[in-house]
């Protein structure tokens, strides 16, 4: 069953980063024009987030600031976290399921995996055990076996 929650819609930033630019100014005429290139990113090892601005290492709170206080603000960069993928089930296994499914004379396992799971089955060795698993017991189900 597919859920759609925030969390799995959207995958968190690992890098972003930001063109400012931001007007100074003294009783309402432009002083001065500050453009700075500031950045956010995320450790891979505590998922701290970490502040840059022009290249240099600053306090989060610092380019947070610089953000929130600029004038124009254009996103350049943006890189996301993969999220975690599942192990598959490789050649060995797959060419077992194949078998397994040619015995309960299903012609098209690719059809007979997709329609298990909902979604298209292009290569049952791609598959995660726990998919290869529910194509199994539909199979299974289909002839009235038990799982």
């Amino acid at each position: 069953m597919n859920t759609t929650t925030p969390e799995n819609l959207a995958p968190r930033a690992r890098y972003r980063q930001w063109e400012t630019v931001t007007l100074d100014r003294l009783d309402g005429a432009v002083i001065q024009t500050r453009r700075q290139t500031v950045a956010l990113f995320r450790s891979r090892f505590t998922g701290e987030l970490h502040g840059l601005v022009n290249g240099n290492a600053v306090p989060l709170r610092a380019a947070v600031s610089i953000l929130q206080g600029a004038d124009r603000v254009t996103k350049v960069y943006e890189v996301l976290e993969q999220p975690e993928q599942a192990p598959t089930i490789g050649n060995a296994e797959a060419r077992e399921l194949h078998r397994e499914l040619g015995r309960l004379r299903f012609r098209d396992h690719y059809a007979t995996a997709s329609e298990a799971l909902g979604t298209p089955v292009h290569s049952l060795a791609a598959l995660t055990a726990e998919q290869a698993c529910t194509v199994r017991s539909y199979a299974r189900g289909q002839w009235g076996m038990s799982a």
